[in-house]
């Protein structure tokens, strides 16, 4: 039992991923394209998922 809750504490430890996001502009006007990073970083090495709230008032376009 103390095995367990030793591994438990530990696994709740881990530190958050950081995450990272950018726009490559400072000024834009309508109709201009805009490059949105985002970057997250882990120290363990399981995926990271995330989902972005929707981005109102823009469309999404694939890069040329």
């Amino acid at each position: 039992m103390i095995g367990l809750l030793l591994a438990l504490a530990l696994v709740q430890q881990r530190p958050a991923p950081q995450v990272m996001s950018a726009v490559d502009r400072d000024h834009v006007v309508v109709g201009d394209v805009v490059e949105l990073t985002v970057r997250i970083t882990s120290q363990t090495p399981e995926p990271v998922q995330i989902s972005l709230p929707p981005l109102l008032g823009f469309e999404l376009v694939e890069p040329e």
